[in-house]
């Protein structure tokens, strides 16, 4: 949890208390379940209404579906990262690796391994998710071509990737996760080929990831931390007030309540909106959280910083 602020605006504020933390905190299973059998089953009725139908936008609508559903996943694997998907941790990492980050070519442990850094060096050069996204190059000086390739993905630093997909930082990750998931993928390879299933799988799994998914992790990623004035422990990430298509298409599971996320990051995010109804209740908290309305609110701000920022960049 993010420490006390200085001046009159501490952290006791808007702090929760302890029952009332513990209460939103404690894990549900059969919500697990749910949302989990959930976000499967719509990816498995879009490819069968794709198929059936044989049509091109149908099967447009299909990626859309299935990309933003692995968008899901990786927020569900999110959760399972912080061990909020159910109390045995044991399970919490199988159901994680399993069902939720190996589809989604991440190793849920090589992910851990980077997430709780993020967590205790926030927007630092010790987070690893600030130092690969590098925000501040945002500001730049150059044409408007480096900003938009950098906003893109094309410029990331990808030194931690490698954790992150399981291939690097082999000392972090118990060894029956490698060959656990060796197996599973390897299982997977021979039944697909097998069943002579390859097209289905570059058609319903392959083009949505590459087409969807990542854009989405990217444009929601930069929605996290950037063009935020980083000078109170209510400005140093961002919600977003995100309308039912938004939420859908980029901020799914309540990936959007990202303050109340690192304020309580034991708050599963199925209580995140009601995590957020409470603190808006405070004074404080209402007045000094960096709160965006929307994508358009959101792409104004990120514009707005760079355009600030180029305007004061001295001239050479």
């Amino acid at each position: 949890m993010i420490g006390a602020g200085a001046g009159p605006d501490r952290r006791q504020d808007w702090a929760l208390g302890s029952d009332e933390l513990r209460a939103l905190s404690r894990p549900s299973a059969w919500r697990t379940w749910m949302h989990v059998a959930g976000t499967w089953g719509v990816i498995g009725a879009a490819i069968w209404i794709a198929e059936r139908a044989a049509h091109p936008a149908v099967y447009l609508a299909a990626v859309v579906v299935i990309g933003t559903r692995q968008h899901s996943l990786g927020v569900h694997a999110h959760d399972a990262a912080h061990g909020l998907l159910c109390r045995s941790r044991r399970l919490n990492d199988v159901v994680g690796e399993l069902l939720l980050a190996w589809p989604i070519v991440t190793s849920l442990a090589g992910y851990r391994l980077l997430h709780m850094p993020h967590h205790r060096f926030l927007n630092t050069d010790r987070d690893p998710d600030w130092h690969r996204n590098g925000p501040e190059r945002l500001h730049d000086p150059g044409p408007w071509r480096e900003a938009a390739a950098l906003l893109l993905g094309f410029r990331l630093r990808t030194a931690n990737l490698g954790v992150q997909f399981g291939v690097r930082g082999g000392a972090g990750i118990d060894r029956w996760r490698r060959r656990a998931r060796l197996g599973v993928y390897l299982a997977a390879l021979v039944t697909i080929t097998w069943a002579g299933a390859w097209a289905l799988v570059v058609d319903y799994w392959l083009v949505p990831f590459v087409t969807c998914f990542l854009p989405a992790m990217r444009l929601r990623g930069i929605s996290d931390h950037w063009a935020i004035a980083n000078d109170h422990p209510l400005r140093r990430m961002r919600t977003v007030r995100a309308n039912l298509v938004e939420r859908f298409l980029l901020f799914p599971k309540g990936v959007n309540f990202h303050i109340e996320h690192h304020l309580y990051p034991s708050v599963p995010f199925y209580r995140l909106a009601t995590l957020h109804r409470r603190l808006m209740t405070s004074e404080v908290y209402a007045r000094e959280a960096h709160v965006t309305r929307g994508v358009i609110g959101l792409v104004a701000e990120v514009w707005q910083a760079h355009r600030r920022a180029q305007e004061t960049q001295p001239a050479v």
